[in-house]
């Protein structure tokens, strides 16, 4: 395969993917059934030894001829937004083919006109869809809350997940990712009619990103035995996030690894200097200097990095 269709084939692979979890997960039945994964807020790395009551579920269901995936054990799902539900409505699902209906209409339309063109959009598209996803991870984790306004549902979802990681993985990908593909599609459609072809597919498929990033978070935080074989073999690869890349982010301080569709944007040096520049404007500190836990040292090394002084 040429270097500069990989981009493009890695996107449709996603698309694909992602569609080929909805179709699986689809239903309000499995939403609820969806088995529940043992990340804490303190986690360990998966060395393979999964938790008794977890390894008991996947051998009675394997012994049963049963799907371990479709088990429930461990700890209940914990709701962090009043209103929210786990059940797949089909709101959900029409929000969500909509939006990556048309994504893939405009890429193909876009690939069509200009195939090497459309596949450096996608790429670029790509990288900058990890690099969103790490800043709107960072700022929903350590600023606003339920009542900001616009965005304060999703800093509760965020600031909430660290209590209850596990709840995720109760959810359907229609459950999942349909508030990210509603919000989305007005600006695809936007996108579409101000755009030439290549522009439309980059701006669609950076906006996309975001709708895969949230999908491949809730498989980052799902056991082996709960993931499909090529789901597997695309976070070992490293084509996505893997779980134990985005474990490294659910230990107190939760200061790092922000990134939550790739993984490759968590090495750039940004934050600490962006804390300190929002500190000295505002007098708002980040959450992730308020932790019980390492919260000192991040505040330290945060203000150290600017030279900006404590207040």
């Amino acid at each position: 395969m040429p270097l500069y269709f990989r981009p493009v084939a890695l996107l449709l692979v996603s698309l694909a993917c992602a569609q080929a979890v909805g179709l699986v997960t689809g239903s309000a039945r499995a939403a609820v059934r969806s088995a529940p994964c043992h990340l804490r807020a303190r986690p360990t790395l998966n060395t393979g030894h999964e938790p008794p009551t977890r390894t008991a579920a996947i051998a009675d269901a394997r012994a049963n001829g049963g799907d371990a995936r479709g088990r429930t054990a461990g700890p209940q799902p914990e709701l962090a937004i009043p209103g929210d539900t786990l059940e797949t409505l089909p709101m959900h699902v029409v929000y969500t083919l909509a939006c990556s209906g048309a994504v893939l209409a405009l890429v193909c339309r876009a690939a069509f006109v200009a195939p090497a063109p459309t596949a450096l959009a996608l790429g670029a598209a790509l990288l900058l869809g990890d690099f969103l996803s790490s800043l709107i991870h960072w700022a929903t984790d350590n600023y606003g809350d339920i009542n900001t306004p616009l965005v304060g549902t999703v800093c509760a979802a965020f600031q909430g997940h660290h209590k209850a990681p596990w709840t995720i993985t109760y959810r359907s990908f229609y459950n999942n990712v349909h508030k990210i593909a509603k919000t989305a599609l007005p600006a695809v459609a936007l996108g579409a009619a101000c755009l030439p072809p290549v522009g439309a597919a980059f701006f669609a498929a950076t906006l996309y990103t975001q709708v895969l990033a949230q999908e491949l978070h809730r498989w980052s935080h799902c056991l082996p035995a709960q993931l499909a074989p090529w789901q597997l073999a695309l976070q070992n690869s490293r084509l996505v996030l893997s779980r134990r890349t985005h474990l490294l982010h659910h230990a107190q301080p939760f200061d790092a690894h922000y990134a939550i569709l790739l993984g490759v944007a968590n090495p750039i040096p940004f934050y600490r200097w962006l804390e300190a520049r929002v500190y000295a404007a505002t007098g708002v500190e980040a959450n992730c200097w308020r932790e019980e836990k390492g919260g000192d040292d991040v505040r330290a090394r945060a203000l150290a990095r600017s030279g900006a002084p404590a207040r």
